[in-house]
């Protein structure tokens, strides 16, 4: 099965129903495998808790009805900040995700991090760049939750 950087929010996005490709289309990055979203799809009901067992096998479930087990199945995903943020938990809003998200969704600075983060550029030498020509101050705890979802080199 092909491999992402980005695989724990694709997998945050089906475990949401979302649909993957339009998705990425809006981001400008490369459709999704079919293959791999239906993989993905059984690998989630297959570790999920029962709770999301049942929400991604009810067609017509649009907020999960249970919510037992999912923010710890969540943990061990990687993807927990992304179910707090979720209706059923609160809609928990995070600084840092936000500043990992703007610059994730835009494709210059993508660009720009993802070939810091293949570098042998410490993690102060990343910040001290992407302040210096994106303008936006990057903290340890945003550029580790940007590497967590959106570029994680150990993913592929």
């Amino acid at each position: 099965m092909k491999r992402y950087p980005y695989e724990r929010f694709l997998r945050f996005l089906v475990s949401r129903k979302r649909d993957v490709n339009r998705t990425l289309e809006r981001l400008g990055l490369p459709r999704a495998g079919d293959l791999w979203i239906a993989d993905c799809r059984k690998s989630l009901r297959e570790a999920g808790s029962a709770s999301l067992r049942q929400y991604l096998e009810s067609p017509e479930a649009e907020r999960l009805t249970f919510r037992d087990g999912v923010l710890e199945w969540a943990e061990r995903e990687g993807i927990r900040v992304l179910w707090e943020m979720q209706e059923e938990f609160g809609e928990v809003q995070s600084k840092d995700f936000d500043v990992a998200w703007a610059l994730f969704s835009h494709p210059t600075s993508r660009g720009i991090l993802g070939m810091l983060l293949l570098s042998r550029a410490s993690g102060k030498e990343i910040t001290e760049i992407v302040h210096d020509h994106l303008g936006t101050t990057l903290t340890d705890a945003q550029l580790t939750l940007y590497r967590t979802l959106f570029w994680d080199i150990a993913q592929i």
